[in-house]
């Protein structure tokens, strides 16, 4: 059993991601100790070591068109008096060592205003020379005029025949210096010689503590004049959102609406190589009435970027940020399904810039009468890390480990198609790794496919067993105290407005200990498109399930799709698809999504490897399907074992001991009650080994 000494204890509600926005392949068992920084930037140089910036000429609009400028912060360098261009006065040191933050570290007797940053600069008579440096502002205020600012300076090389290339200029809000920085632009100045020019840049979406910073990287230069700038628009410049409902051939582009604006300007367009300067439009100057627009001549596949402006009368905002519109557009399914002996195969089309596909099979689970219907049930011992993976199950709840796999899609006893994220499979248990969501601030749960959770109103009912890893730590008075991990149950429910899954619902599962509890959760936001993830919290310690049951109440011909098979990244464009004996005789259904794979990142400060389409749409498969299997009974030593709705049924005419396992091994339920009959509730979709006695036998439902 693991103890830590010390444990960040994370109190209140909490936003989860989306369960659609951030799917990843599981690639390797991670440590707890191993977090990717989102934050903390390096002593010097760029924001982003190794970053690659998009070139970008000086702005091609003047601001002052646009309303009146308000100046934010002017440095000419004044007070560097030492030196000269032609000699920087480098046994002057400018800077002194700030072990709290290493960004504000310039000595206010050189600059006008406190809080400027550098390394490896110097005076130079009145300007700034800055060999293997960087220079960075202070901490700025740019939240006024909708963030939209700008940043002028002038440079030359030190060097008589030098030339600068590769010199970038780099915005970030801060967050106030804490963990996590949210990157702005980040732009490669067009060539520096040994003239001096003036470089002028625009950003967007600046906060209350924006820092901007300038680094030389492949020759020596003098900077001097450097302004941050706003403009206080005639009409402001509108927020623009996310693409929606993408096919390939169209999109929804939307924005916000701003006071005062009669109307909008809209251009669509890619862009050249160097990533910035617009190449081809598809919509050029389109004026808007309102402030939704579809845009229908896209070529599928294709990278596009949108900028919107306000209007009033004459007047035109400044453009909002691009937007980026990377997308994939979803499978279409063939009609026909040829099935044999209980295998179907699915195809679909090959869609433009997919390299792999996911594919989804589920049957049509329909009530039979009014009552409770089981949704899913998740059996975790004897799960796996998926078909193909090479990942040991190993562990268990008393003998644990430190590692977890990233994102995956594990194979689990009782429905295909759950999702996992920081996540282990051990033998007893499903394992959800709480360090990534308390100490990473990354998601770490269990994710369901998407149900139709309307039925009864919305009313959910959750039954999960599960246990907690201890936390020790030590409170402020230096007492030691000991926590255990918490479960948090959230509701995503589709939302037409973002096209997406958003939060509706969330529940805490506490009072979890080191043994196995069965807890009940009850949520009432369901509707007919909504996902379930269960999430480790509260401490950095495991958080185990063993068993997960999700029902609601039916009326007779309600149904759900009921999920047995999950391809993920397929290969190609079509799959064979077997059908489990206990669906014989239902209809059954399939969905599929594209993946790229291939530059899916939408800026270079993004991990994401692939890009999913939306899931299409359930489409029938395949009616009434017959497996070839001819009995449901399986009969040895005067035992039979049979399925009866969702119950494993043994008639035991010996009265013996009756045990059900796993095909790992592990106890899934026993009656030694001396009854000849023997029923129990199991995770179909799952093999077991039934033991009667001395007799054992391996069942596959």
């Amino acid at each position: 059993m693991k103890h830590f000494t010390h444990c960040m204890v994370v109190a209140g509600m909490m936003a989860l991601a989306t369960p659609v926005a951030a799917q990843q392949m599981a690639t390797q068992l991670l440590p707890r100790t191993t977090v990717v920084s989102q934050a903390k930037a390096a002593a010097a140089g760029s924001f982003v070591k190794n970053a690659a910036p998009t070139p970008q000429k000086a702005i091609s609009l003047n601001p002052s068109d646009y309303g009146e400028v308000v100046s934010i912060i002017s440095e000419d360098f004044s007070k560097m008096t030492t030196g000269s261009e032609a000699e920087p006065d480098e046994d002057t040191d400018i800077s002194y060592q700030n072990d709290d933050n290493a960004w504000i570290n310039m000595s206010g007797d050189y600059t006008k205003e406190l809080g400027w940053g550098s390394h490896g600069a110097y005076p130079a008579g009145g300007c700034l020379y800055i060999n293997s440096g960087q220079v960075n502002t202070p901490l700025l205020d740019l939240t006024g005029n909708d963030g939209i600012f700008f940043v002028k300076f002038r440079a030359r090389t030190f060097e008589e025949d030098a030339e600068s290339n590769y010199t970038v200029i780099e915005g970030a809000e801060t967050n106030g210096m804490t963990a996590t920085w949210r990157f702005l632009e980040n732009y490669q100045v067009e060539k520096i010689d040994n003239t001096w020019r003036e470089y002028e840049f625009m950003f967007h979406e600046g906060g209350p503590t924006t820092l901007i910073n300038i680094c030389p990287q492949d020759a020596a230069i003098l900077i001097d004049d450097i302004q941050v700038y706003q403009v206080k628009q005639y009409v402001g410049t509108p927020v623009a959102h996310k693409h929606r409902f993408y096919t390939g051939k169209t999109f929804n582009l939307s924005w916000d609406a701003v006071d005062g604006a009669d109307s909008y300007l809209l251009n669509v367009y890619t862009v050249k190589g160097d990533g910035v300067t617009p190449l081809d439009y598809i919509v050029e100057n389109k004026k808007v009435t309102g402030t939704e627009f579809v845009v229908d001549n896209a070529d599928s596949g294709d990278t596009y970027y949108y900028t919107v402006q306000g209007m009033k009368g004459d007047k035109v905002s400044m453009p909002s940020t691009p937007v980026k519109i990377m997308d994939v557009e979803a499978p279409t399914l063939a009609d026909n399904c040829p099935i044999t002996d209980g295998t179907y195969t699915a195809s679909w089309n090959e869609v433009p810039t997919a390299e792999r596909y996911n594919y989804v099979a589920a049957a049509k689970n329909v009530a039979k009468e009014d009552g409770k219907t089981t949704v899913t049930h998740l059996w975790m011992p004897g799960s796996t890390y998926g078909e193909g993976s090479e990942i040991a199950v190993e562990f268990t709840k008393d003998e644990p480990d430190d590692h977890s796999v990233d994102r995956g899609y594990p194979q689990l006893n009782g429905q295909a198609g759950w999702r996992a994220t920081h996540y282990a499979v051990y033998k007893d248990a499903l394992v959800l790794d709480a360090f990534w969501m308390t100490q990473a601030k990354q998601d770490d749960g269990l994710i369901s496919p998407e149900f139709d959770l309307s039925k009864d109103g919305g009313k959910i009912n959750i039954e999960m067993t599960a246990a907690a890893e201890p936390c020790e730590y030590y409170d402020e008075n230096g007492t030691a105290q000991t926590a255990y991990t918490r479960c948090a149950v959230a509701l995503f429910s589709y939302d037409k407005s973002v096209d997406d899954f958003v939060q509706t619902e969330l529940v805490y599962v506490q009072d979890l200990n080191n043994d196995w509890q069965t807890k009940t959760v009850e949520l009432t936001k369901g509707t007919d498109r909504s996902i379930i993830g269960f999430y480790g919290t509260y401490t950095w310690t495991n958080l185990y399930i063993k068993e997960l049951k999700i029902t609601q109440n039916y009326k007779a011909g309600e149904f759900f799709y009921d999920p047995f098979y999950y391809g993920n990244f397929l290969e190609g464009t079509s799959v064979d698809v077997h059908v489990p004996y206990r669906l014989n005789g239902m209809d059954i259904y399939h969905r599929a999504q594209s993946v790229r794979v291939k530059q899916a990142a939408q800026s270079q400060y993004e991990s994401t490897s692939y890009l999913e389409s939306k899931m299409s749409d359930y489409k029938l498969a395949a009616g009434d399907v017959a497996t070839g299997i001819c009995t449901p009974d399986v009969s040895f030593s005067g035992a039979t074992v049979r399925m009866e709705g969702d119950r494993l049924v043994v008639n035991n005419p010996a009265k013996a001991p009756v045990y059900v396992y796993t095909a790992a091994g592990a106890v899934v339920a026993s009656d030694m009650s001396g009854a000849e009959t023997a029923s129990f509730s199991v995770p179909a979709n799952a093999t077991y080994i039934v033991k009667v006695g001395k007799q054992s036998v391996k069942v596959t439902l």
